[in-house]
């Protein structure tokens, strides 16, 4: 599976009707899933500056993959739930290891306010509450993959009353598997382990895969999303897949007629109703 975001053009926060750009799907592979591998070699940075120094290449219209490592419960002595921040560009895919980080780095904030550049993955309103409660930040310009995904193949996820996990989003596209054993196995208050652990190259690749793969999917999803609204003739509003969260809580990127940005939910899209496609109403 080769790397396609660098081949095609930036994110556009207009929200125009959509144009279909011409993209090498990979190959299709059949029988028992292959394991999804990496593309980009990952990187971990331990100090604010090495974080910047590393994101310093992201600008506004660039599209990156965000992931987040954290402890739902924070527990005795623990004053933070993040414990790791995943970025992936089309250049650089970044592990950033906050146990040793007091605050975001001050490049790692600007991408995560700016509404110029597009954070994709899945879930994303979970990471974007605590990134609230840990740093009292704003996160803008958040894209669901996982919806964007139910968008594009309504029949296929028909029945999934919840949204699509990004492992079942990788197996649907590429059908390779994205391994998800390391996320109970390991005590990710503990950090980034040092590179001569045992541990080291399976945290570091499982903390990486996911916002990697993100950014991997965001572009075929897009497409067959387009290819979708150019079979029913209709324009899909980006607002259906793309939010921001102001308080911890996901809200609209489009505000209402009175000003209000409104709580936004993958449910939004009218084809769905109590989580199950009913059809294409508009």
């Amino acid at each position: 599976m080769q790397s396609t975001a660098q081949a095609l053009p930036p994110f556009d926060w207009n929200d125009e009707p959509p144009v279909v750009f011409p993209l090498d799907l990979p190959p299709v592979f059949f029988g028992p899933y292959l394991p999804y591998r990496l593309n980009r070699l990952p990187v971990v940075a331990r100090t604010a500056q090495d974080a910047d120094d590393l994101l310093q290449h992201v600008e506004p219209g660039m599209v990156v993959g965000l992931d987040i490592e954290f402890k739902p419960q924070l527990e005795p002595g623990q004053t933070r739930h993040i414990c790791t921040i995943q970025i992936a560009t089309p250049l650089k895919l970044v592990v950033i290891d906050m146990s040793a980080i007091p605050a975001l780095p001050i490049v790692l904030q600007w991408i995560l306010e700016s509404s110029g550049i597009l954070k994709v993955g899945v879930g994303l309103q979970n990471d974007g509450a605590f990134l609230h409660r840990d740093f009292n930040i704003v996160t803008r310009g958040l894209c669901d993959v996982g919806f964007m995904i139910r968008i594009a193949y309504p029949e296929r996820f028909a029945r999934v009353a919840n949204n699509v996990s990004l492992q079942s989003c990788v197996e649907h596209v590429f059908s390779v598997v994205l391994p998800k054993n390391m996320r109970r196995a390991y005590d990710w208050r503990l950090g980034i382990p040092a590179p001569l652990d045992s541990q080291y190259f399976e945290v570091v690749h499982y903390a990486a895969a996911d916002a990697e793969a993100a950014l991997e999917l965001y572009y075929p999803v897009l497409e067959a999303v387009e290819a979708k609204a150019k079979f029913l003739r209709r324009h899909l509003p980006r607002y259906w897949y793309t939010y921001n969260c102001f308080g911890g809580q996901a809200v609209r990127i489009v505000a209402d007629a009175n000003g209000d940005f409104l709580p936004w939910s993958w449910t939004i899209c009218p084809w769905y109703v109590g989580g199950i496609f009913t059809g294409y109403w508009m």
